[in-house]
């Protein structure tokens, strides 16, 4: 074997181990997402049913924080995904002289803006948001703020719960859809990493 074969099957093996390790990544992002949730829904249950009118008062607070998380395990699967589709998808299929090999993201992104499997991608990821959300809501109704800043707070509170995913949700749409304006970025390695959409 030559030194370029060993090179580029040196080369193969350092993208495949990249690859993996970011695929492991993502899968214990979803994996804490769902348990993040799960807890969280489970608390603040518990609230309603064992907390007293005092408890209840910070039930919109604990909402925003378990949404909060669980859109940061969004932004980062969401992100490791469009690294792995603009830099390390592409390396592979050169590396591995398939440059037409299609694989998940790029079938994903192809459909990502069909209005159905957009309704459907909205419906559940967004189900955890509107669950917290109503969590909140009702725990107004339930104990109303006794003060101009618990009001101020809850408010804030309320408005940060659909807002963030929503903003994350636009972010990497708009994303998206530059790639499909820009196919040439699925055919072959990227000049530059992708950067991650700021969060400001």
């Amino acid at each position: 074997m030559s030194h370029t074969e060993d090179a580029s099957r040196a080369a193969l093996d350092v993208t495949l181990a990249e690859f993996n390790a970011l695929r492991a990544e993502i899968v214990a992002r979803v994996s804490g997402q769902t348990a993040s949730i799960g807890i969280g829904v489970t608390a603040l249950g518990a609230f309603f049913s064992f907390g007293d009118a005092a408890a209840t008062t910070f039930i919109p607070v604990a909402a925003m924080c378990m949404s909060l998380l669980s859109v940061a395990n969004w932004y980062w699967i969401l992100f490791l995904g469009m690294y792995i589709r603009r830099d390390v998808w592409p390396r592979l299929q050169v590396l591995g002289e398939q440059t037409d090999s299609p694989g998940w993201e790029r079938f994903a992104i192809g459909h990502s803006f069909n209005p159905k499997f957009v309704s459907l991608g909205t419906l559940f990821e967004l189900a955890a948001t509107a669950t917290f959300f109503i969590f909140a809501i009702w725990s107004m109704v339930q104990s109303p703020p006794t003060g101009v800043w618990m009001w101020v707070v809850d408010i804030i509170c309320v408005t940060v719960i659909p807002a963030a995913p929503a903003w994350l949700g636009l972010t990497f749409h708009l994303e998206a859809r530059k790639e499909l304006l820009r196919p040439d970025e699925l055919e072959g390695p990227s000049r530059d990493s992708a950067p991650a959409p700021s969060a400001t």
